[in-house]
């Protein structure tokens, strides 16, 4: 069983400084948000106990809580020049 501890301690893999897209999804598989942002984890300000932040391509920050990826609101993938990478 996953504890709030344990999700304030998860990381998810991401590197500060990437881009990654978040995509949330309806029950039928489309997608009903998706928007692209730097990371901006560690020291700083970008990583927090409950949430992961991005600075999307407008200069705005958004903030994504841990839990709902988790349980699969939202997916997280990297960015790469030619495509996109599954981050986990």
């Amino acid at each position: 069983m996953i504890t709030i501890d344990d999700i304030e301690e998860m990381k998810f893999g991401l590197v500060k400084g990437r881009r990654y897209r978040i995509i949330s999804r309806t029950n039928n598989g489309k997608i009903k948000f998706s928007t692209e942002g730097t990371y901006l984890g560690g020291e700083g300000g970008g990583y927090r106990k409950s949430y992961l932040m991005f600075k999307l391509r407008n200069n705005t920050i958004e903030c994504f809580l841990k839990i709902d990826i988790v349980i699969g609101e939202y997916q997280v993938v990297e960015m790469r020049q030619k495509g996109v990478i599954a981050n986990g």
